[in-house]
C-alpha cells in the first residue's frame, strides 16, 4: 500500500459507506438492478459474426431482419438482485404487445463472461409459451407490458409483475440460458408453433401500434448526462495533468 494516499477521509468514508460491493454478500448490493444509458453502438455482423449469421437464419434471411435491429448498444442492465427482491426482470417495457410483435421476435443472449447454472442467466418458461400466445391471440387489441389489455384499468402502471407472477407458478419447467465467455443464445419466437399453426390467415391487430416512453428510459437519460460530466471532467482532469 502507497505510504502517501491520494485519497482523503472523505473520499474513504464515501467509498466504504456507498461503494463497496461484497459478490458474495448481497447485504452490500443497495441497487436491485441498473439500466445503464448507451454510449457506443456496434454493428452486430461485424461484432458478433457468427452469431448475426444465425440471427439471419432463423429469420429467414438478412432482408427480414429490420436495419435498427442489427445495432446493438452497450446499454446493459446490471442486475445485483436484493435478499429482499429474489426474482428476474421482465423486458420489453416500451411497447404495446401483440401476438406478432417484432420487438422480440427472436431474443439474442450474448455472453460476455461464464454463464454457471444459478448465476443469474435468462431462464425461460417454456411451458409459458402456449399460454401467452393464446393470451396475445385473443387480444388482438394490444396488451401493455404487464399484459393489461389496452384501455383497461391499470393498462398504463409500470408497476405489478402479479401476471406473470401468476404464469410462472403455474409451470414446472424452467431452462436457464448458461455458456462459456464468447457464446451466444438465441430464443426463436414459437407463438404461432404453439398455437399449433404455421400461420394465422383471419388474425390481424385491432389498433395501431404504440411505443412508449417508461420511466426506466427517463433515469437512463438522466444517468447518461451525469456520466458524460464526468467524462468530460475527467478529461479536462488528464489534460490539465
Amino acid at each position: 500500500m502507497s505510504p502517501q494516499s491520494v485519497l482523503d477521509q472523505e473520499d474513504k468514508d464515501h467509498f466504504l459507506t456507498h461503494g463497496w460491493i461484497k459478490k458474495t454478500d448481497k447485504s452490500t448490493w443497495t441497487r436491485l438492478r441498473t439500466n445503464m444509458p448507451f454510449h457506443f453502438t456496434f454493428d452486430a455482423s461485424e461484432f458478433a459474426p457468427r452469431a448475426w449469421a444465425a440471427i439471419c437464419e432463423l429469420s429467414g434471411g438478412e432482408e427480414r431482419v429490420t436495419p435498427h435491429s442489427k445495432i446493438w448498444k452497450d446499454s446493459l442492465i446490471v442486475n445485483l438482485g436484493l435478499v429482499e427482491a429474489v426474482g428476474k426482470p421482465v423486458h420489453g417495457d416500451f411497447f404495446v404487445h401483440y401476438l406478432d410483435s417484432p420487438e422480440q421476435g427472436l431474443l439474442v443472449t450474448p455472453l460476455f463472461t461464464d454463464i454457471a447454472p444459478d448465476a443469474g442467466g435468462t431462464v425461460i418458461c417454456p411451458g409459458a409459451i402456449p399460454k401467452m400466445a393464446k393470451y396475445l391471440y385473443e387480444h388482438p387489441e394490444g396488451v401493455s407490458p404487464r399484459m393489461t389489455p389496452r384501455g383497461k384499468p391499470g393498462s398504463t402502471q409500470e408497476k405489478n409483475l402479479d401476471w406473470f407472477n401468476s404464469l410462472a407458478r403455474g409451470c414446472s419447467h424452467f431452462v436457464e440460458a448458461t455458456g462459456p465467455d464468447g457464446n451466444y443464445s438465441l430464443v426463436e419466437q414459437v407463438a404461432l408453433r404453439a398455437l399449433g399453426k404455421d400461420r394465422l390467415k383471419d388474425w390481424k391487430i385491432a389498433a395501431a401500434r404504440e411505443e412508449f416512453i417508461p420511466e426506466r428510459v427517463r433515469i437512463q437519460e438522466r444517468m447518461k448526462l451525469e456520466e458524460l460530466k464526468r467524462l468530460e471532467l475527467a478529461e479536462k482532469g488528464t489534460a490539465a495533468a
